[in-house]
């Protein structure tokens, strides 16, 4: 009875680790867009001024 009892136990700790898992993913997956964006605002910005610094 108790193994039986340990197979039924692990799908709910499988399922609340996916979510754990899926959770963390998509906050770091959020987390580098934003800096990736950042980036590259930053990346366009710089190049812009340093176009308009060689157009005078």
């Amino acid at each position: 009875m108790k193994p039986a009892n340990q197979q039924q136990h692990q799908p709910y700790a499988n399922s609340t680790l996916n979510s754990i898992f899926l959770a963390w993913g998509i906050t770091l997956i959020a987390i580098l867009g934003v800096f990736a964006t950042i980036e590259s605002v930053t990346v366009n910005s710089e190049s812009a001024s340093q176009i308009a610094i060689m157009q005078p």
